[in-house]
């Protein structure tokens, strides 16, 4: 029941295409199971990939490293991360994501409240 559902099964979550043709599992959202504030997702940015450089004028992103590694690019600061790390962009602060290595770079994107996304040329 919408709105009531507390165990979610990631296997059985279906993978779409999210952009720079990397893939999601849109986990947690309100059109999935009613709740109103937040969303979370599993993306994975494939070898060669990137997330590409975008900002949330309304909300935060906390992402979690599962597997991978990946450089992050957040405001005018550029990083490596790997399994274990939080990478936190706030509302408003251009970010983007890019896998050189050979193998899927997987995270989870927690953004509260519900992200707006507005893309960005790459410069």
């Amino acid at each position: 029941m919408v709105g009531y559902l507390t165990r979610i099964v990631v296997d059985e979550v279906e993978e779409t295409t999210a952009a720079g043709d990397n893939r999601l599992r849109l986990l947690v959202h309100p059109a999935k199971i009613g709740n109103k504030h937040c969303q979370l997702t599993l993306l994975r940015i494939l070898p060669g990939h990137e997330f590409p450089r975008h900002l949330h004028s309304n909300s935060d992103d906390v992402i979690y490293i599962l597997r991978g590694r990946a450089t992050f690019t957040v405001g005018k600061e550029k990083f490596e991360v790997g399994p274990g790390d939080i990478i936190v962009a706030s509302e408003g602060v251009p970010h983007s994501a890019v896998n050189l290595a050979a193998e899927d770079v997987e995270m989870l994107v927690f953004q509260a409240p519900l992200p707006q996304f507005r893309f960005l040329s790459s410069g």
